[in-house]
């Protein structure tokens, strides 16, 4: 069974090239989040309310992938990523329910993202983790929805 990752919050003098050194040949990757094959272009949009994680492999001290969230109200955007030499590990499962516990310790009450329909692996992960798939909206993505616990109001 894989262990649960680690998030580590990424800090501002973190160093990043595992993120470059990650996107460098992955043709999936690249065509799915292209945006963050540059990281210190992610880096600049780090604030208060956008944020970014690695999430470590606990047996290994090595870093398997990235979150990013962006926090609008109590709503979560989030992006995520495996790198490639862990992906069919669970990693991405298990990365996405230790998102779903930061999420609830931070007080939003939903995560939205988004999946390219030919991504099975992340589709599988998401659903595996327990996100709805809406259907394809305009951009020809599936809309990804978690709904968190909490106040009766949500």
């Amino acid at each position: 069974m894989t262990q649960t990752p680690q998030l580590n919050e990424i800090k501002p003098d973190d160093d990043l090239s595992c993120i470059g050194g990650w996107f460098a040949g992955d043709i999936e990757g690249n065509r799915h989040l292209a945006s963050y094959a540059n990281p210190e272009e992610w880096r600049k949009l780090f604030s208060r309310s956008r944020r970014g994680w690695f999430f470590t492999n606990i047996a290994t001290g090595q870093a398997v992938g990235f979150i990013d969230l962006e926090i609008e109200g109590e709503t979560g955007y989030f992006s995520y990523y495996i790198a490639p030499g862990s992906r069919g590990s669970g990693h991405g499962t298990q990365a996405l329910r230790v998102l779903i516990e930061l999420a609830l310790q931070l007080g939003l009450g939903e995560l939205k993202g988004g999946v390219e329909p030919d991504n099975a692996a992340s589709i599988a992960a998401l659903k595996k983790a327990g996100f709805l798939l809406l259907d394809l909206d305009e951009d020809g993505m599936f809309p990804v929805l978690m709904r968190l616990a909490g106040d009766e109001d949500r």
